[in-house]
């Protein structure tokens, strides 16, 4: 069987405190890639000298530096993938981590399951509180396995991120990469795009560490919607044809982002997305209402209190 050749894409704005970190754990893979390639997305820290140093002390393996102005996160990842030289691209955000055997359980996931197009395993979470647990999934312990229905098990299970998935190259650019103008959720969209027209392979064994620590990212998305609904006020006919498993996935996640704000103590923001959906969920926009008369601080106490309790569980 010939070797599967893989690229590693890794966006970077303003992780000096991270790269490092990111890249020794793709150079300490059991199984190594055949390129990685750095988008240096007009960082103003010390991220891109970093990324550099990096570089010119490892020559195992091509790491590729490509130093952009700031275009954003999606247009970085966009770049990488095509300036990738293989036919699998193995995103990497700059502030998580893969542990050693990540690209080894992943190989055998495509050799296995090779009518695949997206190909993501389960992960653990660290958060500025010093937590440490693997979000609910509703998969079966130690399943691995094509996703039959992508879009049920996804508003449950976060099923693909972009640090744990491996995407075929041409299937991305066939769908037309991640959106560019999109400032909230242009992940979730790309995976949705794929998912609607191609299998989606899974490990449920964690593999990847998801660093979730404030930075300065989040003023970006500040009363920012998710791409989803973005996009569907402005294409309310197409959300309209869509079958009623991407309807409810979708309200799935602006239900989710509305949560997000309240848990974050921005009520004015769950506000503004709460209303932004009307136009597009009819009357299911109502059943939220009632989520705006708890006092706002109940929200922050249970994540909190949720995240405390997986940390304490978590094996």
């Amino acid at each position: 069987m010939d070797k599967i050749k893989i690229s590693v894409v890794i966006p970077l704005y303003n992780k000096q405190d991270f790269i490092q970190k990111c890249l020794n754990s793709v150079l300490n893979q059991t199984y190594l890639p055949d390129e990685i390639i750095v988008i240096n997305d007009g960082s103003t820290d010390c991220s891109l000298e970093i990324a550099t140093s990096f570089s010119k002390q490892h020559y195992n393996i091509p790491i590729k530096i490509i130093d952009n102005v700031n275009q954003g996160v999606s247009a970085s990842r966009n770049y990488g993938i095509l300036s990738a030289l293989y036919p699998f691209v193995a995103l990497l955000d700059a502030d998580d981590e893969w542990d050693e055997d990540y690209l080894s359980f992943m190989i055998q996931l495509i050799n296995e399951f090779p009518d695949a197009s997206m190909y993501s395993s389960n992960h653990r979470v660290k958060d500025s509180d010093g937590n440490v647990f693997s979000p609910y999934t509703s998969l079966e312990p130690g399943y691995k396995g094509y996703i039959n229905n992508y879009f049920n098990i996804s508003k449950k299970t976060p099923l693909v991120n972009s640090s744990k998935v491996i995407l075929r190259k041409s299937v991305v650019l066939s769908v037309g990469g991640f959106p560019e103008d999109a400032v909230l959720s242009e992940d979730l969209y790309l995976w949705f795009k794929i998912a609607s027209s191609h299998k989606v392979a899974h490990t449920n064994r964690i593999l990847v560490t998801i660093n979730q620590f404030f930075d300065h990212s989040r003023m970006a998305r500040s009363f920012k919607n998710p791409y989803f609904i973005t996009y569907y006020l402005c294409h309310k006919k197409m959300f309209d044809c869509l079958t009623h498993d991407k309807k409810s996935y979708i309200f799935s996640v602006y239900f989710k982002h509305v949560i997000g704000s309240l848990k974050e103590g921005c009520f004015k923001e769950a506000l503004y997305r709460w209303i932004s959906g009307k136009k597009i969920f009819g009357f299911k926009f109502f059943f939220i209402a009632p989520l705006f008369l708890i006092p706002i601080g109940f929200f922050s106490f249970a994540r909190k209190l949720k995240r405390g309790y997986r940390s304490k569980v978590y094996v």
